[in-house]
Protein backbone atom coordinates (compact mmCIF):
# COMPACT_ATOMS: atom_id res chain seq x y z
CA UNK A 1 0.00 0.00 0.00
CA UNK A 2 1.54 3.39 -0.96
CA UNK A 3 2.35 5.90 1.78
CA UNK A 4 0.79 8.80 -0.13
CA UNK A 5 -1.83 9.27 -2.77
CA UNK A 6 -0.98 11.24 -5.86
CA UNK A 7 -3.71 13.19 -7.55
CA UNK A 8 -3.65 14.00 -11.26
CA UNK A 9 -2.56 17.55 -12.08
CA UNK A 10 -5.41 19.99 -11.52
CA UNK A 11 -7.53 17.59 -9.45
CA UNK A 12 -7.35 19.69 -6.29
CA UNK A 13 -8.07 22.89 -8.20
CA UNK A 14 -10.99 21.17 -9.94
CA UNK A 15 -12.48 20.21 -6.57
CA UNK A 16 -12.09 23.79 -5.31
CA UNK A 17 -13.74 25.16 -8.43
CA UNK A 18 -16.64 22.72 -8.14
CA UNK A 19 -17.09 23.59 -4.47
CA UNK A 20 -17.01 27.32 -5.27
CA UNK A 21 -19.56 26.80 -8.06
CA UNK A 22 -21.88 25.02 -5.59
CA UNK A 23 -21.53 27.87 -3.10
CA UNK A 24 -22.15 30.42 -5.87
CA UNK A 25 -25.37 28.65 -6.92
CA UNK A 26 -26.52 28.60 -3.30
CA UNK A 27 -25.74 32.31 -2.86
CA UNK A 28 -27.56 33.12 -6.12
CA UNK A 29 -30.63 31.34 -4.78
CA UNK A 30 -30.40 33.35 -1.55
CA UNK A 31 -30.05 36.62 -3.50
CA UNK A 32 -33.13 35.79 -5.60
CA UNK A 33 -35.14 35.04 -2.47
CA UNK A 34 -33.92 37.98 -0.39
CA UNK A 35 -33.84 40.62 -3.17
CA UNK A 36 -36.45 39.53 -5.74
CA UNK A 37 -36.75 43.04 -7.20
CA UNK A 38 -33.09 42.96 -8.23
CA UNK A 39 -32.14 39.30 -8.76
CA UNK A 40 -34.03 36.88 -11.01
CA UNK A 41 -33.82 33.12 -11.41
CA UNK A 42 -32.01 31.27 -14.18
CA UNK A 43 -33.40 31.95 -17.62
CA UNK A 44 -35.44 34.99 -16.52
CA UNK A 45 -34.77 38.41 -18.03
CA UNK A 46 -32.25 40.14 -15.79
CA UNK A 47 -32.12 43.94 -15.57
CA UNK A 48 -28.71 45.60 -15.27
CA UNK A 49 -27.60 45.84 -11.66
CA UNK A 50 -26.21 48.88 -9.90
CA UNK A 51 -22.44 49.26 -10.11
CA UNK A 52 -21.12 48.16 -6.71
CA UNK A 53 -24.18 46.11 -5.79
CA UNK A 54 -21.84 43.56 -4.20
CA UNK A 55 -20.98 46.06 -1.47
CA UNK A 56 -24.69 46.65 -0.86
CA UNK A 57 -25.27 42.91 -0.51
CA UNK A 58 -22.32 42.59 1.89
CA UNK A 59 -23.76 45.35 4.07
CA UNK A 60 -27.23 43.79 4.03
CA UNK A 61 -25.99 40.21 4.49
CA UNK A 62 -22.55 40.16 6.15
CA UNK A 63 -22.96 36.43 6.84
CA UNK A 64 -22.44 35.58 3.16
CA UNK A 65 -18.90 34.42 2.40
CA UNK A 66 -17.29 37.17 0.27
CA UNK A 67 -15.64 34.71 -2.13
CA UNK A 68 -18.96 32.93 -2.77
CA UNK A 69 -20.74 36.27 -3.20
CA UNK A 70 -18.23 37.44 -5.80
CA UNK A 71 -18.52 34.11 -7.63
CA UNK A 72 -22.34 34.31 -7.53
CA UNK A 73 -22.39 37.87 -8.88
CA UNK A 74 -19.89 37.00 -11.59
CA UNK A 75 -21.98 34.00 -12.62
CA UNK A 76 -25.21 36.04 -12.53
CA UNK A 77 -23.84 38.87 -14.67
CA UNK A 78 -21.84 36.83 -17.17
CA UNK A 79 -24.59 35.01 -19.03
CA UNK A 80 -26.56 35.96 -22.12
CA UNK A 81 -29.80 36.68 -20.24
CA UNK A 82 -28.01 39.44 -18.33
CA UNK A 83 -25.81 40.73 -21.18
CA UNK A 84 -28.81 40.99 -23.49
CA UNK A 85 -30.20 43.79 -21.27
CA UNK A 86 -26.99 45.80 -21.08
CA UNK A 87 -27.94 48.34 -23.71
CA UNK A 88 -26.73 51.95 -23.74
CA UNK A 89 -28.70 54.14 -21.31
CA UNK A 90 -30.60 51.15 -19.87
CA UNK A 91 -31.60 51.74 -16.27
CA UNK A 92 -29.55 49.94 -13.62
CA UNK A 93 -31.32 48.89 -10.42
CA UNK A 94 -30.35 48.52 -6.78
CA UNK A 95 -31.33 45.84 -4.28
CA UNK A 96 -34.71 47.53 -3.79
CA UNK A 97 -35.47 47.50 -7.53
CA UNK A 98 -35.18 51.29 -7.70
CA UNK A 99 -33.15 53.06 -10.43
CA UNK A 100 -29.45 53.30 -9.63
CA UNK A 101 -27.60 54.63 -12.67
CA UNK A 102 -27.47 53.78 -16.35
CA UNK A 103 -25.49 51.48 -18.60
CA UNK A 104 -22.75 53.39 -20.42
CA UNK A 105 -21.96 53.15 -24.14
CA UNK A 106 -18.72 51.34 -23.30
CA UNK A 107 -20.48 48.79 -21.08
CA UNK A 108 -23.10 48.21 -23.78
CA UNK A 109 -20.38 47.61 -26.39
CA UNK A 110 -18.60 45.14 -24.08
CA UNK A 111 -21.89 43.30 -23.54
CA UNK A 112 -22.49 43.13 -27.29
CA UNK A 113 -19.04 41.59 -27.76
CA UNK A 114 -19.87 38.97 -25.11
CA UNK A 115 -23.19 38.29 -26.87
CA UNK A 116 -21.28 37.72 -30.13
CA UNK A 117 -19.15 35.12 -28.31
CA UNK A 118 -22.29 33.41 -26.96
CA UNK A 119 -23.83 33.33 -30.43
CA UNK A 120 -20.64 31.90 -31.92
CA UNK A 121 -20.49 29.15 -29.28
CA UNK A 122 -24.12 28.24 -29.98
CA UNK A 123 -23.50 28.18 -33.72
CA UNK A 124 -20.51 25.87 -33.27
CA UNK A 125 -21.83 23.47 -30.65
CA UNK A 126 -25.51 24.11 -30.08
CA UNK A 127 -26.90 24.55 -26.58
CA UNK A 128 -29.76 23.47 -24.31
CA UNK A 129 -31.20 27.00 -24.61
CA UNK A 130 -31.22 26.67 -28.39
CA UNK A 131 -32.98 23.30 -28.15
CA UNK A 132 -35.70 24.86 -25.96
CA UNK A 133 -36.18 27.57 -28.55
CA UNK A 134 -34.75 30.35 -26.39
CA UNK A 135 -33.07 33.18 -28.25
CA UNK A 136 -29.42 33.85 -27.55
Amino acid sequence: MPDSVEFPPGAVADRRERRLALHARYVRQILCERFPLAFRGRGASKPPLKIGIGRDVQLAMPELPPVALVAALRDYASGPTYCRNLTASAQRIGLDGEPAGQVSETEAKQAELRMAVFRKKVAVSGSPAQEKGEAI
